[in-house]
């Protein structure tokens, strides 16, 4: 018996069984597919976050194994283009998106790449650098 390397590290697709369980990496990117393609969005749209829109407290408290379910995500995205924050609910299950609005005056959580241009804007500051060389520090040591 011969096993086929490529498929034997394959999982089947994943289902939930609750409908608190996390989305999966499946429904995330079904969901960002279908919130792309729907509202045409342009690359400078980012997602900040996408994550599982909970049910109704009253639909998980009544909850039974084997139930049907719907699935939905939450978004927030950043236009990066005039800086507009939007949310957005996607239902997964109908593949459409079932909610989207601008949040204005809403500035989103910083992402990890922001943190890097931060860093690199500070450590190019001329002001910086004659701060580190009046203390001592050398700037190869950043």
């Amino acid at each position: 018996m011969s096993i086929d390397a490529p498929n034997c590290h394959r999982r089947p697709k994943q289902t939930s069984l609750h409908p608190l369980e996390p989305l999966s990496a499946e429904e995330i990117a079904e969901a960002v597919t279908i919130v792309r393609e729907e509202k045409e969005l342009q690359p400078c749209m980012r997602f900040v976050s996408v994550a599982l829109n909970e049910p109704p407290k009253s639909f998980v408290l009544s909850f039974e194994p084997g139930m049907p379910f719907s699935r939905e995500a939450f978004m927030i995205l950043l236009d990066n283009s005039d800086g507009g924050c939007y949310e957005s609910v996607v239902s997964i299950t109908e593949k459409r998106v079932a909610s989207w609005k601008l949040i204005p005056g809403v500035q989103p959580n910083i992402m990890l790449d922001e943190f890097e241009e931060c860093e690199a804007a500070v450590k190019a500051s001329p002001e910086f650098q004659a701060v580190l060389a009046r203390r001592g520090s050398p700037t190869s040591a950043l």
